[in-house]
């Protein structure tokens, strides 16, 4: 027999497939879900992270389609010029201070 099987009690066996039972998995697939790290990608929820938020998911998916033809122009230094010339007065119409 393994040496490691061997390590195990009855009782936690018997624990462990009780556990996987009301998973519905098997106890080879329930230690494996166990053995996954909390933000890995197991895909099914009984892994052990929290459950995937579609509404949200859905949200940034729409907003992501939304955006897909907005032109991004400019650089950091061009965004902070308008921003200060705005604050200057541009978005009046008057003529910013430098």
């Amino acid at each position: 027999m393994n040496p490691i099987l061997e390590e195990i009690t009855l009782e936690t066996a018997e624990q462990l497939a009780a556990r996987a039972k009301e998973k519905g998995i098997s106890v080879d697939e329930y230690l494996r879900s166990l053995l996954r790290p909390a933000n890995g990608r197991a895909g099914d929820e009984g892994a052990g992270g929290p459950p995937r938020n579609e509404a949200m998911l859905a949200v940034l998916r729409r907003s992501s389609e939304r955006l897909k033809d907005t032109p991004i122009r400019g650089s950091t230094e061009e965004t902070l010029g308008m921003i200060r010339d705005a604050r200057a007065g541009g978005i009046w119409d008057y003529e910013p201070v430098k």
